[in-house]
């Protein structure tokens, strides 16, 4: 019996050993490549699609980088794949001031599953070239700002179409704040940095658990001087349209996600809905001003066969419209309010 449990005791012990020896990173699990900076150099030199990342902040980058390296700081890679790295097979160099930023960088980017991460030090210990500001290296940023809060407020993600053109870092700001808790507004800052020249789409989605989404759109133009600028887009986000009288009227509820619209019909279940009939309707609520409608609220009493609307709309420009009405309505309500009947009622698939 003693000999079977010291046996066992022994087993036990070159199993714990065995897993020591394996490091942090268990089996399978992603993990980063620490390298030299000779070692960076020459893969720098290699034409193989690799990608430079700085994760220092804005400010330092300006002041001097690494030429042709992109700017993704540390604090805002989070659990969320960064937009300016979408290729989780490509080579990635990661830099920062000492090696420290760039370690937690690198750990948290092999964490999501980006497989050739290469974390190579900071640029204090290099002798390579570096640009700065002062060498003209300071394109035009474009940023834009969003407010939330802490326990409920919008999470604001930004997705770029084309990120081979343009590029985007996220910092939470909370001001002069020394202590965080539920209910702590902050501002989510994203600065766009262009890559090369071109334009593409770039889409915010704000999503909260306990307000409604809030989207924006904007079509991103990079000149050739990287300068970027930024003009908003008119889309619809959400709308919804309650309708009812003397016959019986579908209402709609529309939800603009990261992968297409989604409708439900009289409170049913969300199914995909073709942008084309969303693009339909941006164009009549465009032909006959609905924006106009915004705050009607009348009703009339004691009407025969009467009728009454519920609308309530939001844009990605910033555009929201709330109407409701009892036997009363504003103008071009019957030709508006009927062609978007006609237009969902057209286009959307059967349920």
């Amino acid at each position: 019996m003693k000999k079977l449990l010291i046996l066992l005791l022994a087993a036990g012990l070159f199993l714990l050993a065995g897993c020591e020896s394996g490091g942090d990173t268990m089996e399978g699990e992603n993990t980063f490549t620490q390298i030299d900076q000779e070692t960076a150099k020459e893969m720098m030199a290699r034409d193989d699609g690799h990608v430079i990342v700085d994760v220092r902040r804005q400010d330092e980058y300006d002041a001097g980088h690494i030429p042709g390296a992109i700017l993704v700081p540390n604090e805002s890679i989070g659990s969320s794949p960064p937009a300016a790295l979408p290729d989780y097979d490509q080579i990635i160099l990661i830099y920062c001031r000492s090696g420290n930023r760039s370690k937690q960088a690198a750990e948290k980017l092999a964490g999501m599953g980006y497989t050739n991460v290469y974390e190579f030090g900071g640029i204090t210990d290099w002798t390579g070239e570096v640009v700065t500001a002062e060498e003209g290296q300071t394109a035009k940023t474009a940023v834009l700002t969003f407010s939330s809060f802490d326990g409920g407020g919008h999470e604001y993600t930004a997705e770029i179409e084309d990120p081979s053109i343009l590029t985007c870092t996220s910092v939470r700001d909370y001001g002069e704040r020394d202590e965080l808790e539920d209910g702590s507004p902050y501002r989510m800052i994203f600065t766009f940095t262009g890559l090369k020249p071109g334009t593409t789409n770039v889409n915010i989605y704000g999503r909260s658990p306990i307000i409604e989404n809030d989207d924006a759109s904007y079509t991103a133009v990079v000149d050739e001087e990287l300068n970027v600028t930024l003009r908003a887009e008119r889309a619809i986000s959400t709308f919804f349209l309650y309708r009812n009288g003397e016959i019986n009227y579908d209402s709609y509820q529309i939800i603009r996600e990261q992968d297409g619209y989604y409708v439900s019909v009289n409170d049913g279940e969300g199914q995909s809905m073709d942008s084309e009939a969303a693009d339909a309707l941006m164009r009549i609520i465009d032909e006959y001003d609905v924006a106009r409608w915004d705050g009607f609220d009348e009703s009339e009493e004691n009407v025969l066969d009467g009728e009454g609307f519920w609308l309530e709309i939001a844009l990605t420009d910033g555009t929201s419209i709330t109407a409701r009405g009892e036997n009363a309505f504003p103008e071009n309500y019957f030709p508006a309010i009927s062609r978007m009947q006609e237009t969902l009622d057209a286009v959307l698939p059967e349920s």
